[in-house]
């Protein structure tokens, strides 16, 4: 057998032994993934809330205790609105956080990025809501149910517990992993846009929104603006002399 081979089967099984220890940390741990995924989607953090912020400071603690470089910083709200590229935001907010947390690599190596936002929209109605509580975070036949449960806290404490079970295993990775939480996902886009002004890149970008393990390399985006047209105001009773602007 060539050494080319012998080294190629030794890498296979490193990555496989590897992989095993990751899912081994993670399945270990299904009851603290829920626990955590129950207090964050009881947290109702509507875009532009003070929830939405305290969320943010949570989550910093958390992964600055699993040992995680963490850049937690207040987000210049008048400066980034007046940028040409910004996005906008649909929402007031007196403030807004970003947070990066990051898994340094042993240098050389690509650097991946795990994005999930911490906002969710408006829950409507409570009245409309089978238990009549929006963020109760319920476990029902083996589903939990929330405002946010599935867009996409979710996803967030999949990608928190990925990043944990990395620093846990001590597995050496050549690039960075990063976990950037990010706000106002849910009207604009302010959040991502805010890291990437902050200096934040990475070559790969993975985003765990509910897709049923779908994986979508490209997303639809969205576009939000305001459209006046002009009509031509006059009494009813001369109503053809008039302009409709509808």
């Amino acid at each position: 057998m060539s050494s080319k081979c012998q080294t190629d089967r030794y890498a296979s099984r490193l990555v496989t032994t590897s992989r095993m220890r990751l899912l081994g940390l993670i399945d270990d741990e299904t009851d603290a993934m829920l626990g955590l995924l129950r207090d964050l989607v009881r947290t109702p953090s509507v875009s532009g809330s003070e929830q939405e912020v305290a969320i943010q400071h949570t989550l910093a603690r958390l992964l600055a205790a699993e040992g995680l470089e963490t850049d937690l910083w207040q987000l210049p709200l008048e400066a980034l609105a007046a940028e040409a590229q910004f996005p906008g935001m649909e929402v007031a907010r007196q403030q807004a956080w970003g947070l990066v947390a990051r898994l340094p690599g042993r240098g050389g190596g690509q650097t991946l990025m795990l994005n999930a936002h911490v906002d969710v929209v408006p829950p409507g109605d409570p009245a409309a809501w089978t238990t009549g509580e929006p963020f109760s975070g319920r476990l029902e036949d083996g589903r939990l149910y929330g405002r946010g449960a599935c867009d996409m806290k979710g996803g967030l404490v999949a990608a928190v517990w990925a990043m944990r079970a990395l620093r846990r295993a001590a597995i050496s990775l050549a690039g960075d992993v990063l976990l950037a939480c990010v706000v106002g996902e849910e009207d604009g886009g302010l959040g991502s846009y805010a890291l990437l002004r902050r200096g934040w890149r990475a070559d790969a970008c993975v985003i765990p929104e509910p897709t049923s393990l779908e994986l979508v390399p490209a997303c639809a985006g969205a576009l939000t603006f305001r459209l006046r047209v002009r009509g031509h105001a006059t009494h009813a009773s001369r109503r053809t002399e008039g302009v409709s602007a509808l």
